[in-house]
Order: C-alpha cells, then structure tokens, then sequence
C-alpha cells in the first residue's frame, strides 16, 4: 500500500520505535509509517495508541469496536477494515462481522453493544448516550482516548492512503479475508505488554486543561 505525497522514511533512522510497534502492533502497518516524516509526531501517535489502546483495564476487543465505530461514522473505510481485522485478533469474531455489515442480528454481548452505541454518538454532542457513558471514571481515559485517537487517525488516512489494507477480492470473500488477517495479528494481540514501555519516545511535559479527562490514568496522562 502506498502512503500519498508523503517521501518514504528509512528504518534505521526509526529502528527503536518500529521495533516496539511490529512487537506490539504485530506489524510495520501505514497509519503508523505515514507520521514518519515527522519524528515527534509518529512518536505521539505510536505513544497514544500503544498506551491507550493496546494495553490498560478495558477489553482491547471493546476499545477496537469503538475504533471501528469511529471510523464508520466518519467514513474511512481503510480503519473500519482494520479494525475489524484486529476485533478477529482479540476473538471477537460476532462483532467483527456485526462492525463490517456482515454479521446476524444485534450483539448479544451488551458491553460491546453499549461501547458501540456510545462510540456511535461522538459526533453528536447532545445525544443521551454520551451524558450517560457505558463506563466509569477510571475507564473513561482508555474510551475517551480511543474515540479521540481514531477521530484524528480517520482524517490522516483518509487523506494519505488508499480504501483499504486489505486485498481486493469478492463480497463474499471479504469477510473470511479480513478474519485471516486477524490470525496474523492474534500473537502480537495475546502478547504481555508492559504500560507506559512508549513513553521514552517523548520527553514528559504537562497535562493540557482541555485533555483532563486522561488524568485518572497517569500513564495515558504521560
């Protein structure tokens, strides 16, 4: 897959976080390597997704169905694809196909119901769901910041690379396509990871007032 207008980066020059992202991640993937023009803010964005979403209380399978939420609503096709890959990495193979338009009927997993009807919400400031969270205050770092994360993500692929990171096959084929790509991703999902192991990558600074919400979670604060 090709990255748009932007000049290729050679590895060496980013080995030590290319390293931690293909351990974490599970690979090299292009929302990551689009940032690596700018050292600092492929940094950041390595920082926020690891510590935000890769690791912490909540379920990953409940933060990638909000990543995929997201990612509908604001119409990026190529991160509703990816994230449904990475929903099949965690198990979570009903609300891989329920996210993808493919799956039978609702979910009969109410927390992920309740994550994705709040992730559903966050363009729309008045709407109920969004007074009333799906989770409590030492959770709301990890669901704010994935909502937050992917509502940046969405624009910068949108922008910069193609439909999607999977091959072109048939409709029917779409789905069990995208649950093989989530075997590939499953051991790097299931792998122990230590929090706050990104936060080298930036030198500390403080809290900004309008990110307050992350303060519960010292490390997602960092």
């Amino acid at each position: 897959m090709a990255i748009k207008y932007l000049r290729s980066v050679p590895a060496g020059a980013r080995a030590p976080i290319y390293r931690q992202i293909r351990r974490d991640f599970g690979a090299l993937v292009e929302p990551f390597l689009l940032h690596a023009p700018a050292p600092a803010l492929l940094a950041g964005a390595w920082m926020v997704a690891r510590e935000i979403e890769l690791v912490g209380r909540v379920p990953r399978a409940i933060k990638e169905a909000v990543a995929v939420t997201v990612s509908r609503i604001n119409q990026c096709p190529y991160c509703v694809d990816a994230h449904a890959v990475m929903l099949h990495a965690t198990g979570a193979h009903a609300a891989a196909a329920h996210v993808r338009g493919s799956g039978d009927g609702a979910l009969a997993d109410p927390a992920m119901r309740a994550a994705i009807a709040w992730a559903a919400a966050t363009r729309s400031p008045s709407v109920p769901e969004l007074r009333s969270p799906p989770f409590g205050a030492s959770e709301a770092p990890e669901m704010i910041g994935t909502a937050v994360f992917y509502h940046y993500i969405n624009r910068m692929v949108s922008v910069l690379l193609g439909p999607s990171p999977l091959p072109s096959t048939p409709a029917r084929l779409s789905g069990l396509t995208a649950r093989m790509a989530g075997w590939w991703f499953a051991l790097a999902a299931r792998r122990p990871k230590a929090p706050g192991a990104a936060l080298a990558f930036l030198p500390a600074a403080d809290l900004p007032p309008d990110i307050a919400w992350a303060s519960p979670a010292p490390i997602i604060a960092a």
